[in-house]
């Protein structure tokens, strides 16, 4: 079943700005949920969404690496660094590479990746596991 002309007019911009969506919009929207038209449009949504509020997990874009060099570009004395939901690892070396005197300390709460955390970071006497 095709959505109607109206709802694919709205979902391929041409329906006029989207400040206040018409309820018939809203209805077709709920009932053609399901239509690979309206699935992509909520896919674009959801990433746009995300994007907006800077829910990216990559430090090359998230502005997380940019922070941690605008720091060492600062020369603060950077001694200690708290890894608070440390995952596997990944912004602690990042960090460890920064900051390479610094004495990082990460904290896991998954004693499965904590684990898997502890073997990213190795031997290195700066990194603390706790």
């Amino acid at each position: 079943m095709q959505p109607p002309q109206r709802l694919q007019d709205f979902l391929s911009c041409q329906f006029g700005t989207c400040q206040n969506i018409p309820d018939q919009i809203c209805q077709d929207i709920s009932l053609h949920r399901r239509t690979s038209l309206v699935r992509q449009f909520s896919e674009c949504c959801r990433q746009f969404i995300e994007s907006y509020e800077n829910h990216d997990h990559h430090s090359h874009t998230n502005g997380e690496l940019f922070v941690l060099k605008r720091l060492a570009d600062s020369g603060a004395d950077i001694r200690t660094v708290f890894d608070v939901g440390s995952n596997i690892g990944n912004w602690t070396l990042m960090a460890h590479g920064i900051f390479p005197d610094a004495e990082i300390h990460c904290f896991e709460i998954i004693p499965q990746v904590c684990k898997e955390l502890a073997n990213n970071v190795g031997e290195n006497k700066n990194i603390i596991v706790n």
